[in-house]
């Protein structure tokens, strides 16, 4: 089994910079893309190689964090109880409509039924956002790209004597913030696609994101005029880490969204990501792709962090393979309808 990866770099007078690997037009050829202005640098490539796959990558993530310095392993960070805990997550309940009474309605009709969840996830619907004004639609024509206004959340769960309050480190929006915030200076940038991206993915020559900043704002390619894509996702990672220290010192965050390589090897705090992509409960060919896409993203993502293999409906035709799957990772969190049978098992 032969590993390699590809690592930030330092030249003595130039700013961190990401190499990728990524093949070309010929067959069976892989190629190391750099996108720098630096003439040389020290070293860009880690390979390692042994019978066993495991101890492969392994060994090779030990010497490249005592190379780059920059990332810290597991078994290194403190984990948070939740991955020995049963819980509940909003997002299938509710999408986003979700209301402080409505997820308090959920976990009463929960515990009624006797399944007891000990960590909800509230997910996408309770930030404080805002439609774009006309001056800043820049030719957009979807009313659902909404952007922050502001990091408190919205209306629906500001109550005089809440049961239920919600916190939060990082409060997200697709859309990224609202341009023209006075308190948060904020104005829009658009994304610059690389070279080496675009001979990677080609379609990005015509994606809304790349052409008129719609969708989701993403951090890797806003690097422009802030140090560059490496710096820029650093610094993120300092702020967030800071924050979680001092907000959740049990170091209480799930990683989501946040396999590109510059975010892994930044990660010196964070001991939780969700290792695959979206769940797709309703897609019946997706199931065993699921579970084996994030087995497989577990084996490399697990050196930085514990893997958490996304939420699963109890109340579904494979509910069963799903939540023994699971079993093996995380704590165990369902969402949509459930099977109370289930998910008394699972808690």
């Amino acid at each position: 089994s032969t590993f390699a990866t590809s690592i930030d770099q330092k030249p003595r007078k130039e700013s961190p910079f990401r190499s990728c690997l990524q093949g070309n037009s010929k067959n069976n050829e892989l190629d190391l893309c750099f996108e720098t202005k630096a003439s040389s640098f020290t070293h860009s490539l880690f390979i390692n190689s042994s019978s066993d796959p495991f101890a492969t990558i392994t060994d090779a993530m030990t010497a490249v964090k005592f190379r780059l310095r920059s990332f810290h392993q597991r078994f290194e960070k403190k984990l948070h109880k939740i991955v020995d805990y049963f819980g509940w997550c909003t997002w299938d309940a509710f999408y986003q409509n979700v209301t402080q009474e409505g997820v308090e309605d959920g976990l009463k009709s929960l515990s009624s039924a006797g399944v007891l969840p000990k960590f909800v996830i509230i997910d996408d619907g309770w930030q404080s956002v805002g439609l774009d004004a006309e001056e800043n639609k820049k030719g957009n024509k979807s009313e659902l790209l909404l952007r922050l206004t502001g990091v408190e959340e919205n209306d629906e769960f500001k109550k005089e004597n809440p049961t239920m309050g919600i916190k939060s480190i990082v409060d997200v929006a697709k859309g990224g913030v609202q341009p023209g915030l006075e308190e948060y200076e904020s104005s829009m940038k658009f994304p610059t696609v690389s070279k080496g991206v675009l001979m990677n993915e080609p379609n990005w020559k015509m994606d809304p994101l790349a052409v008129q900043g719609l969708g989701l704002c993403v951090l890797e390619t806003l690097g422009e005029n802030l140090g560059g894509r490496v710096q820029l996702t650093r610094q993120f990672h300092q702020a967030l880490d800071a924050s979680v220290a001092k907000n959740f010192p049990d170091n209480g965050i799930i990683a989501c969204m946040s396999h590109n390589t510059d975010s892994v090897y930044c990660s010196k705090q964070t001991a939780i990501v969700r290792a695959s992509d979206d769940f797709y409960p309703r897609d019946p060919v997706s199931h065993t792709i699921h579970l084996a896409s994030v087995s497989y993203n577990s084996i490399f993502l697990g050196e930085f962090m514990q893997p958490d293999w996304d939420m699963f409906h109890s109340l579904h035709p494979v509910a069963e393979y799903h939540s023994s799957a699971r079993a093996i990772t995380v704590g165990l969190f369902m969402s949509g309808n459930n099977s109370f049978q289930l998910s008394k098992l699972c808690q």
